[in-house]
């Protein structure tokens, strides 16, 4: 599954070579994690979680995403 924010701009540069975002138990939601990676340009759940910083999709993050999915429709 790929999810992209194209309304947020055409041109999104592909960061996907860079390191893996910093895992932090800050007041920073899951969902604002994840918007931000998508805003950087469209991924699919395996790359979110090595981008949020996991070795594969935890349960939390398929939960998440489909809560976003049903908020989009």
């Amino acid at each position: 599954m790929i999810i992209s924010v194209p309304e947020f701009g055409e041109n999104p540069s592909n960061t996907l070579g860079r390191e893996p975002a910093e895992v932090s138990s800050g007041p920073e939601s899951i969902f604002e994690r994840i918007i931000k990676e998508l805003l950087i340009c469209a991924r699919s759940k395996s790359e979110l979680a090595t981008a949020l910083g996991h070795k594969s999709v935890p349960g939390k993050l398929n939960e998440r995403i489909r809560e976003m999915l049903l908020l989009l429709t």
